[in-house]
């Protein structure tokens, strides 16, 4: 049963030793850590980060990957780590930004992390975490995804006239709290878009739609300092 579900972007810069002196992204740090702090008082059993990443897999709950390719050694995980660790699990970017969200938080208990990549439906992998979001005990999703990235001449793919409309109807499937458009979203407009975030949001989509229950929506951010829409939700179940 889902408890809760928080939707939050993973720009590298998110990671304070990485974004320091980026005062355009403060706003997107805070909503990010307000939306997983509402999650976690839900008081979910277990929860489920959902991130996209070069292949769709459960990774193992001691997870763990470095932030060094952006320039600043550290190790960022699912269990307990310290910075002089190496890394135990290479993990996608949009999951070490979930997991630096979860330790924030201090939650550091039962963890499932999924990467999802733009594979067809990835039928499998979503009737995996269908399955696992079942059930009687509460179950917490954080979902990892960014926007287009062709918004405008500051956005890393420069323009294009179809980024608009496509983060608009994201942004009213948040507000709304409408699985079914996160699920039917298109792939592949998604990728000629730049969107880093279309994999989890279908999966996402998929796996909420299957609980059969009105969820309410609220948008706790949005915007595009860096020309990539970057947004922050809260979902809750409305008939618990």
């Amino acid at each position: 049963m889902i408890a809760g579900v928080a939707f939050c972007p993973h720009p590298p810069a998110l990671f304070p030793w990485l974004g320091h002196g980026t005062a355009e992204l403060d706003p997107v740090r805070d909503a990010a850590r307000a939306a997983v702090r509402r999650l976690l008082a839900t008081e979910p059993d277990r929860l489920l980060p959902i991130g996209g990443g070069p292949e769709t897999r459960r990774l193992p709950a001691s997870a763990a990957g470095s932030t060094a390719r952006f320039g600043v050694p550290a190790t960022v995980g699912f269990g307990r780590h310290t910075a002089a660790e190496p890394p135990i699990e290479p993990v996608p970017l949009s999951l070490l930004v979930g997991a630096w969200l979860l330790s924030e938080a201090q939650w550091s208990t039962r963890t499932i992390p999924w990467s999802v990549a733009d594979e067809g439906r990835n039928a499998e992998a979503i009737k995996a975490i269908t399955a696992e979001a079942a059930g009687s005990d509460r179950v917490g999703l954080l979902v990892l995804a960014d926007g287009s990235a062709r918004r405008g001449p500051a956005s890393p793919g420069y323009i294009d006239d179809r980024a608009n409309a496509f983060d608009e109807l994201v942004l009213a499937a948040l507000v709304a709290g409408d699985a079914e458009v996160l699920r039917e979203l298109d792939a592949v407009l998604g990728a000629e878009l730049l969107v880093a975030g279309v994999a989890a949001w279908r999966a996402a989509g998929a796996v909420l739609s299957a609980e059969r229950r009105t969820f309410a929506g609220e948008l706790l951010y949005s915007g595009d300092p860096y020309g990539v829409l970057y947004a922050v939700a809260f979902w809750s179940p409305i008939d618990e």
